[in-house]
Order: C-alpha cells, then sequence, then structure tokens
C-alpha cells in the first residue's frame, strides 16, 4: 500500500501534487493510504512506500479536473472527517472516466462529497455571519493609526484559512485577528498570516463598542416577524455563547407580544406622495373636467396633463396657487424637489428666499398668485438625490396652455416673470434676461410683464457682494410691480 503524507489537515497543495500522478496512473483508491505529519488517517497505512506497485510502471492518461471541480476539492478538505481524503481522490478517479458520476445517486463517494460540500458552505456562511470582532488596541503605520481586533469563533470544520480572503476584503482598513482552535488567521492591512491554533482563553474581552452593538442590535429587533423555528435554524444555539446580541435574545424573545401590541397601536403614518404615483389606478383617481370653464376645472385637468415626458418621473403635477383676483402673478420656471413632492409652488430654498423678498418689498404672498412655466419637475437622479434640469423649448410650449388660462382666470394686472424661462413662456423672447431687465412686455391679455431673474439664481451666486446687489435688485422689481398695479388701477 502507498501512502501519502500532507504536511497539514488542509495541506492543499501537497494533495494535489500528490494526487495528480496517482490519477494520471489510475491507481485504485484501496491502493493508497493517507496521513498527515506522523498521524495515520486510515487503519491500514504504513509509514513507507510499498513494493506491490510503482506509480511509473502505469500508464499514463491525461488527468482532466475542472475549476469547479478543484474549487470543490479545496473546500471539501476542510472537512472534519478523515474519511473526506478517501471519498475525494475516489470521486476524481470516477470523473477521469465518467464526468456524470456526482449526479449519480448509487456512487457512495460522490455523495459524501457533495454532501460534505454543503456542509463546508454552511458552515463558511456561519463564520461570516457571526464573527465578532472586539478592538483590542491601535498602531501606528506611517502617519496613520490602524485599530487592532481579535475575535474568536469555533466553526465546525478547519474553515480558517479558507475565509481569511472575505475577511481581508471586507474589513481591509483594520488589522485583525480570527483565532480558533484549528488555526489562527491575521490581517495587517497588507498580508494575510497563520498561525496555529489557539486555547479560547486568548479570545478578547469585552471592549467598549459591545455595548453600542447590543443597543443597535435591540432598536433593530421586529417582534412582528419573530419566528423561532427559522431563527433557530439560522443562527443555532452553539453560536450564541460567542455573540455579544445572544444575551438580548430571550428577552426580546419574550417581550416580542407586548412589542407588537405597541406597534399596533401606534397611529398609521401617511404613505409618501412619490409612492402613490405609481399606482396603476392614479389617474382614476381624479375626473377630467369635459369642459374647462373655471381654474379649478384648469387645475383639475392638468393634474392628468400627459402632453410631454416630464409627467412620467414627476410625482404630481403642481399647478399654482393663489387668489383668483390676485393683482400680481408670479411665475417661476418650474417645481424643484420639495415643491413636487408637497404639490406646491416655491416652498423650497427659492421659495424662501421669495418670501424673503416679498417681505422686504412690502408685498404679502397670501394676495399673490403664484406659478411656475412648466408644472413637472424635470430632474437627474444622482444616488439619493434629484438634481434639477431645465426644461427645454419643447416642454416650455406645451405647458404654456396651463399657464395661459391661469392668466386668463386670475386676470392680473402685472406679472413677474421670473427667470429666462418664464419669459420665454410668456412672451417668446428668446434672447438674455439681461437685455430686457429694466423694462416690460404687454402681455396678450393686457397685462404687464416685468422680467427678472429667479430666486434660485442669486443662491447659486458665489460672490456674497453680487449676491447682494442681485438680491436688491430683485426687491426693487418686486416693487416695482407693486407700483405698476396701482397705476393701474
Amino acid at each position: 500500500m502507498r501512502c501519502i503524507t500532507l504536511d497539514s489537515e488542509t495541506d492543499f497543495d501537497g494533495w494535489r501534487d500528490a494526487v495528480r500522478p496517482l490519477l494520471a496512473a489510475r491507481i485504485p483508491c484501496e491502493a493508497l493510504g493517507w496521513r498527515v505529519g506522523n498521524t495515520a488517517t486510515d487503519l491500514f497505512s504504513t509509514t513507507g512506500d510499498s513494493d506491490l506497485f510503482k506509480v511509473t510502471d502505469h500508464p499514463q492518461y491525461p488527468v482532466r479536473i475542472t475549476k469547479t471541480q478543484v474549487a470543490m476539492c479545496k473546500r471539501v478538505l476542510c472537512h472534519r472527517s478523515p474519511e473526506r481524503l478517501y471519498h475525494l481522490y475516489a470521486t476524481l478517479l470516477r470523473l477521469q472516466t465518467d464526468p456524470y458520476a456526482l449526479d449519480d445517486p448509487l456512487f457512495t463517494s460522490g455523495l459524501w462529497v457533495r454532501e460534505a460540500d454543503k456542509n463546508i458552505r454552511r458552515d463558511v456562511h456561519k463564520m461570516h455571519a457571526f464573527v465578532r470582532f472586539k478592538k483590542v488596541g491601535e498602531r501606528l503605520v506611517g502617519n496613520m493609526m490602524r485599530e487592532n481586533f481579535c475575535a474568536w469563533f469555533e466553526p465546525d470544520h478547519r474553515i480558517v484559512e479558507h475565509t481569511a480572503d472575505f475577511f481581508a476584503r471586507r474589513f481591509t482598513g483594520m488589522d485583525w485577528s480570527i483565532l480558533t482552535p484549528d488555526g489562527c488567521t491575521h490581517w495587517d492591512g497588507k498580508n494575510i498570516t497563520v498561525s496555529p491554533g489557539v486555547d479560547k482563553s486568548m479570545a478578547p474581552d469585552a471592549d467598549d463598542t459591545e455595548e453600542a452593538w447590543k443597543a443597535y442590535y435591540a432598536s433593530i429587533f421586529n417582534p412582528s416577524r419573530v419566528k423561532i423555528g427559522a431563527m433557530m435554524a439560522e443562527m443555532p444555539k452553539k453560536y450564541w455563547k460567542n455573540l455579544p446580541e445572544a444575551d438580548l435574545i430571550p428577552q426580546l424573545i419574550q417581550q416580542s407580544e407586548a412589542m407588537s401590541r405597541q406597534f399596533m397601536a401606534t397611529a398609521e403614518t401617511a404613505p409618501n406622495i412619490r409612492t402613490s404615483k405609481v399606482a396603476p389606478d392614479v389617474y382614476a383617481q381624479t375626473t377630467a373636467p369635459a369642459n374647462i370653464s373655471t381654474l379649478k376645472d384648469a387645475e383639475d385637468a392638468a393634474r392628468r396633463c400627459t402632453d410631454c415626458d416630464l409627467h412620467c418621473s414627476a410625482t404630481q403635477t403642481v399647478f399654482g396657487q393663489g387668489p383668483i383676483d390676485a393683482r400680481i402673478m408670479l411665475v417661476g420656471e418650474q417645481p424643484g424637489d420639495q415643491e413636487d413632492i408637497a404639490g406646491v409652488p416655491f416652498i423650497g430654498p427659492a421659495g424662501q428666499l421669495l418670501d424673503r423678498a416679498l417681505n422686504e418689498a412690502g408685498l404679502d404672498r397670501g394676495g399673490l398668485y403664484v406659478t411656475n412655466a412648466v408644472k413637472h419637475f424635470k430632474f437627474e437622479p444622482r444616488g439619493k438625490m434629484r438634481l434639477h434640469r431645465n426644461p427645454v423649448a419643447d416642454e416650455v410650449e406645451r405647458c404654456r396652455t396651463w399657464l395661459t388660462l391661469e392668466r386668463q382666470f386670475v386676470k392680473p394686472k402685472v406679472i413677474l416673470a421670473m427667470g429666462k424661462t418664464a419669459l420665454l413662456s410668456l412672451t417668446g423672447h428668446k434672447g438674455t434676461l439681461k437685455a430686457v431687465r429694466g423694462g416690460s412686455f404687454e402681455g396678450e391679455f393686457g397685462e404687464t410683464i416685468i422680467p427678472t431673474v429667479h430666486p434660485s439664481f442669486l443662491l447659486r451666486l458665489p460672490d456674497p457682494a453680487a449676491r447682494d446687489r442681485e438680491y436688491a435688485q430683485f426687491v426693487r422689481d418686486i416693487s416695482r410691480a407693486e407700483e405698476l398695479t396701482k397705476e393701474a388701477a
């Protein structure tokens, strides 16, 4: 009998170098014995090679092992059972002539290897989930301080080296050590090193972060989803002794019924309007008027507007607000992020600046009609943010219908066109705002249209002096609108 000696229980490189010539020679399993160091793993293993055969005496066959099978072998070699070496070789030997050997329900070694691989995968998953690092110190590396963490874990199998790459990728920015009875792995920010296993007495004590972790765990505990059977399957009790939050679990389960009743008694929060926007019956919730004879009819019709693509992504139509007999109408460009959610024009940062300017000009916003040239919010998604985008000329033109109806029903004496887009919609002027600011236009319904800047323009000015100068001019434009209404009266 030939005896194969490995340096360690998980000596994958040594095992691979040993079995490759044996597979090439098609040596049967019964002719091999296995040992780790000086310890035999087979009852009939010997300390040397037998003279019954020599590998070189057998014809050489090609060895075919896929990458998937190599990865499987590397995992199964971590299994704690001494039978793994026999079954691994038997499976690979059968695969040389039968590529579907692992699917054979009567192939004992193949079934054993598949089950062992499944157990290893489960054990690796549990280690990824249940390792809890504790801070044990710090060290200076160059000009930076790196924190040192340590964790104790007791896996079912010898997987600590197999999982080291995962923890190195996950916790690259800290130095850590994972201690187990079978072996220990260490990361210093550059390299992974391995050392022999240690006793649990070497495990770190509790640190300052443990109480914070317990508080966090208790805060995210959902009593309405407590399923003890499923929880025990995913987090077996044998792992609890090394989990700081395990002390809280019995108490949290005991209190779950009372916590559920408390949650049920809490008042329901209003749903996010952006969620209801995607409901399939959103348009069925409002009825479009057959004939638009009032400002309210125009608003109801605008809420169902699909003339351009902006309605697809915006939360809702943001129609104008104000008294039907307002003497002054303020027209901006389009609603912003906050206006899109609330359905009210000019309530965001630009709206707050507008309110401040109105107060300085001596005007009450409640007596003004405030609206926008475009009624839907146009934006570009950027992570969780929605960044404003200027509407194009076609979108302004398609939305002019609603602004025209607002002008017809409100009949303002003066319209303050805030920004180039508003001026384009109201007058068709395509030149610069600077060229006409300080002048006025006569509207198609007899109004006086005064061009001025949009409040958001003032917020974007980086120079404080320029911002103060432009803001003062903006207030004067508002005051001028008020003076013109008095002259018209």
